[in-house]
């Protein structure tokens, strides 16, 4: 009798891989990361060279910077949300039977991403660049 459970002898698991399957149910926070990091690093270097003055595309340029990052942030998202069977192939996963399961998860963390990517991306609108808030 065999295991439809055990394991592939090349030693990978059936779904592609551990560390595959977890990048396709993190791409959503993955994408939220280096938001994050771009946000606050060009903030950071706007203040540090005193660049926060001027105009870039007409607005200021932590403004530029934000609507740039946060809708490139946000069409990655989307496409997470709406396309995840390319990016599943491109990862090498194989469907199996908890696919729906890794989808619906990665949905889910993808929304949750989307949100905060939004709320960060407004602050740059809220709250003045390089202004010391003490």
């Amino acid at each position: 009798m065999t295991d439809d459970t055990a394991e592939p002898e090349d030693g990978r698991d059936s779904k592609g891989g551990t560390a595959r399957t977890l990048l396709f149910l993190l791409i959503g926070p993955i994408v939220w990361g280096g938001h994050g990091v771009l946000m606050y690093a060009s903030h950071t270097l706007l203040c540090a060279l005193g660049l926060s003055g001027g105009t870039l595309l007409g607005w200021e340029p932590m403004r530029a910077i934000s609507a740039v990052a946060t809708a490139t942030a946000l069409g990655m998202i989307l496409v997470a949300l709406f396309a995840p069977q390319p990016i599943s192939r491109l990862l090498r996963m194989q469907a199996g039977v908890d696919w729906r399961f890794y989808r619906s998860s990665a949905a889910v963390l993808a929304v949750l991403s989307a949100a905060g990517i939004a709320w960060s991306g407004a602050m740059a609108f809220l709250i003045p660049a390089c202004v010391p808030l003490r």
